[in-house]
């Protein structure tokens, strides 16, 4: 059976977990401060949030099922 990993090869996989939490925090803050003024910006600092969050999410699980 082949192990599904999301985000295969982004850069986020080597983070740690408090970095990750960072890019969490400050780029949901940054897309907050682009909300009316940048659309473009807001979605990326979003698809940072989403990004992070994907792999903290699959850590997590991951731990649950080897644990």
């Amino acid at each position: 059976m082949t192990r599904y990993t999301p985000l295969s090869g982004h850069p986020y996989h080597a983070k740690t977990e408090a970095e990750l939490r960072y890019i969490i925090k400050d780029a949901g803050e940054a897309a907050v401060a682009m909300r009316g003024h940048s659309p473009g910006a807001e979605g990326k600092y979003l698809d940072q949030v989403n990004d992070a969050c994907t792999v903290l999410a699959w850590r997590q699980k991951k731990e649950k099922t080897h644990a």
